[in-house]
């Protein structure tokens, strides 16, 4: 294969790499968004019910959104730093859930 075309081959892949990440992130954010606004009923039922099931369940999903918003950020940032705030944040979650299953 020829030098340039591997050249050429290469760039366009990159470039089509990028757009499609670009495009994944676009998804992930309207996903993150349709979830967020899911989230609203659930909070009013944590007050009338004080049930600590419900609450353990909340508290799954609002951390699993707050993942999904690291790992948009780490889409878009593409940093060393960005990746380690998903690892903190993914350490954090499971211990903040299992931590609630031993309580309840």
């Amino acid at each position: 294969m020829n030098v340039k075309l591997k050249g050429k081959l290469r760039y366009f892949l990159s470039v089509c790499a990028t757009y499609l990440e670009i495009l994944l992130s676009a998804i992930l954010a309207i996903a993150l968004l349709i979830c967020a606004v899911q989230m609203i009923p659930p909070l009013f039922s944590l007050e009338i019910n004080g049930d600590t099931e419900i609450f353990h369940s909340f508290l799954e999903d609002i951390f699993t959104l707050i993942l999904g918003v690291e790992a948009l950020k780490m889409l878009c940032k593409h940093s060393t730093g960005a990746v380690i705030e998903v690892l903190m944040f993914t350490m954090a979650r499971e211990m903040v859930v299992h931590l609630s299953l031993i309580h309840i």
